[in-house]
This record gives C-alpha cells, structure tokens and sequence, in this order.
C-alpha cells in the first residue's frame, strides 16, 4: 500500500510527537531541568464524576471532567 505521512500540524501524529519531545529538551537545555514534577491521579469512582455522568457513560467518556 502507499504511505501517508502526517505533517507536524496534525495532533498526536508521529512527527508532532517528536516535535513537542524536541521542543520540551530544548526548553530543558535553555532553562535548566524542571525544579518540581507534579503527578496527580484521578479516581473514576469518585462520587462527584459519577454524578456528573449520564447514565451508560463512563469516566472515560468525558475527559472534560477527569481532565482538570
């Protein structure tokens, strides 16, 4: 079959995935290594995101709620 390549403009498309790498190693060479890496975990069960389901949804359904 043909190949198809994706430019950088395309989000989540291999080459705009190597151009954020790039541009957060050069972020890091300009200004040092990052102070602080935060992670935050989200709970699926939790009962404020089940009421905020319709019903047959799940989490993952709406990142506009497990995404903040």
């Amino acid at each position: 079959g043909t190949k198809y390549y994706l430019p950088s403009t395309v989000p989540g498309s291999p080459r705009h995935l190597k151009r954020l790498q790039v541009d957060a190693l050069e972020l890091a060479r300009r200004k040092g290594p990052p102070t602080y890496f935060i992670a935050l975990t989200c709970n699926p069960h939790w009962p404020k995101i089940r009421e905020a389901l319709a019903p047959g949804q799940t989490a993952a359904d709406r990142p506009d709620i497990t995404v903040r």
